[in-house]
């Protein structure tokens, strides 16, 4: 929690009862301890955005009330730093975590 500073790079949720730890490998996939372990290895999201492999910016706002133009900015902020990949154009625009 404390590399995320406590709340969600997507929502700015920082409640813990709303948060869960999220690898981008995931744990079954990894090769060895110290990459199930590492940090850069993991997101920490709102439970609503956890459940879905890949959610969309109106599925986000949908799920956490967030302002839409503030999750696209850190959905972009996420795609530029290598954390999250876009898939696809327009509406039907979705974010998965980067592998």
């Amino acid at each position: 929690m404390d590399y995320w500073q406590g709340r969600c790079p997507l929502t700015g949720i920082s409640d813990p009862a709303l948060l869960r730890a999220s690898h981008i490998v995931p744990w079954a996939e990894c090769e060895t301890d110290a990459q199930r372990l590492d940090v850069h290895n993991g997101l920490l999201l709102a439970a609503l955005l956890r459940e879905r492999s890949a959610v969309s910016v109106a599925e986000a706002v949908e799920a956490t009330g967030a302002n839409r133009h503030t999750l696209k900015d850190k959905f972009g902020e996420l795609v530029e730093t290598g954390v999250a990949e876009l898939h696809g154009k327009g509406r039907g625009a979705h974010y998965r975590p980067a592998r």
